[in-house]
């Protein structure tokens, strides 16, 4: 249970990872050198890269861990499930905060560059929550602690 725990926790920490990259990417423009800015660019994208193939290793490894403590799929995959657990729920909310946001951004036809990247981040981020706190994972994890708080 330990890797199981270990492995989900890293893929989520990869997730912030990720957006902290692209979150990083407007105060590129502050810069002065050209060298320094491209070079910083190709280190931001490769982070950003690293962590999806870091998040889905982790992300593969805790299902694996999963599936050997608990062969059953009783739970369904987070894309498709909704109002879960509470952070699930918390993930959700923000989720249809983010699409209201860029909905009206766009109906509004805002075009600065921050507000509109802030927008599809929140987005970004929102997403990937939804799917790991809403997801087998996560559930298992919350019923495995109930599981064993209830045999104390």
């Amino acid at each position: 249970m330990k890797k199981f725990r270990l492995y989900f926790w890293l893929s989520v920490i990869c997730v912030w990872v990720e957006t902290i990259a692209l979150l990083s990417v407007p105060f590129l423009n502050h810069i002065q050198s050209q060298s320094t800015n491209q070079l910083i660019s190709y280190i931001i994208a490769g982070i950003f890269w690293l962590g999806i193939i870091m998040e889905q290793i982790f992300l593969w490894s805790a299902n694996a861990q999963r599936k050997r403590l608990n062969n059953s799929s009783e739970f369904p995959i987070g894309l498709i499930s909704f109002w879960k657990t509470t952070n699930g729920k918390i993930a959700d909310i923000i989720l249809i905060i983010s699409i209201l946001l860029i909905v009206i951004l766009n109906l509004l036809k805002v075009s600065t560059g921050w507000i509109v990247l802030f927008s599809i981040l929140i987005l970004f981020l929102s997403i990937q929550l939804h799917c790991f706190y809403n997801g087998r994972n996560y559930q298992f994890l919350i019923n495995y602690k109930e599981r064993k708080e209830e045999n104390r």
